[in-house]
Parts: C-alpha cells; structure tokens; sequence
C-alpha cells in the first residue's frame, strides 16, 4: 500500500516542506527532473534551464528552486508528485528517494514534526475529509430529489394517460327499450275483443283449472302444441 493511500494532502505537503533541501542536493537529477516534467510537473524551459548548468551548486540552488516553486504555487499535486517520484525505476536510481518514501511508509516522520505544527495538519486534513463527506453527502442528496422528482413526474403521466379513454373504451350509447303500451280497457259500448289488443297480437294468457299458462296465435294456426307454462 502507497503512503498516499492512508496520508492526509496537508500531511503529505508538510513532508515535502521539510524534505525540499535534502531532494535538491541528489546527485545527477536529470532523471529526476525529467519525471517531473513528464508528469507536468515541470515546464520545459525550466527543465532545460537546470540541464544546461555545470556547477553543482547551481544544480542545486535550481533544483530548490524548482520544489520551492511546486510547493507554493501547485501544492495540490503534491501528492501527484509523491506518487511520480516514489516509482521503482526513479527510486532504484536515488536512494534519497527510497530514504523519504520508507519514513512515510513508518510514520517516523511524524517524530520530527512539533505537536503543535503537527496537531494543525491534522486537523487541517480532517476538515478537509469532512468537507468531501458533507459535499459527497449534498450531491446525494440532491440525486435523490431529482429521482424523487421524476418518479412523482412519470407517475403523473401514467395516470393521465389511464383517465383518457382510448377508441376502445369509448362506450356506444345504448338504445332506451321501447316502452310496452297497454291497450287501455274498452270504453262502455265498445267491442271486449282482446284479440285486437296490441298486447295480445302474438299471444294471449289463457287459464285451465289452476294451472295458468300462454297461447301462442302463430303455433295455434299451424295447429301445434302452444300453450307454454
């Protein structure tokens, strides 16, 4: 597992911090320096501005220069720079490297730094987990409004969509049953002829004894059995 893993950024810039001085005096940089600006790092002209110098002290001083710089205008790659740096080839070729990366690794470090400054990062880097918490706890948040929101939405459309008839639900208006008109009683002085009551043109109630029962006209004219219970 990687120092980065489990480090806070503050605490990883403050070790940088106190380990800028004794990076810069590695011996032949030129790989080194060339990782940084592979990794962007490092611009060019800076790159080839160390590159061309001869006298080791200048190396050196340009060399600061250049980790003072990172340090206070990129400071949120220096965890990118440490993750660069901290690979197998570039350590094989700089023990120094190998040095830094096993006190991270050990935590002893921490052992160099006051408790103060050290309380303060510490601090420094929980605010700052605590903010990524609460934004990462927001974003849900408002995730779940606008799933909320479009499931309140789709429901609305697919209840709108049930409430309009489609072509087969439309009803046919039925046709009121025509109303059955009973012949009125015949009037004094008229014929009592139910025969010709329009209630009676197909057939007529007749009884026998007790039993009671209907007599078909067309079945009596063919001469069949037609009196029905």
């Amino acid at each position: 597992m990687e120092p980065m893993d489990w480090l806070g950024d503050n605490e990883l810039l403050l070790f940088f911090r106190r380990s800028k001085t004794v990076m810069s005096c590695m011996e032949n940089p030129q790989t080194f320096l060339r990782q940084l600006r592979d990794h962007d790092l490092l611009l060019e002209d800076r790159y080839q501005m160390v590159s061309r110098m001869q006298s080791i002290k200048n190396i050196r001083k340009g060399l600061y220069e250049i980790l003072d710089r990172l340090e206070r205008k990129q400071p949120q790659d220096i965890k990118v720079f440490w993750s660069c740096v901290f690979k197998e080839t570039i350590l094989n070729e700089y023990p120094t490297l190998r040095l830094l990366r096993n006190d991270l690794m050990n935590g002893t470090f921490q052992s160099d730094i006051p408790p103060l400054e050290r309380s303060e990062t510490e601090e420094a880097d929980k605010g700052k987990r605590k903010d990524v918490s609460e934004d990462e706890e927001e974003a849900e948040k408002q995730e779940s409004s606008v799933k909320k929101k479009r499931k309140l939405k789709n429901r609305d459309v697919c209840d709108e969509e049930e409430e309009q008839p489609g072509p087969s639900s439309w009803v046919t208006p039925r046709k009121r049953p025509e109303k059955i008109h009973f012949s009125s009683p015949p009037k004094k002085g008229e014929k009592n002829d139910i025969w010709t009551w329009d209630l009676y043109k197909s057939q007529l109630p007749v009884t026998c004894g007790e039993k009671k029962g209907m007599l078909s006209r067309k079945r009596l004219a063919d001469g069949e059995q037609n009196i029905n219970n």
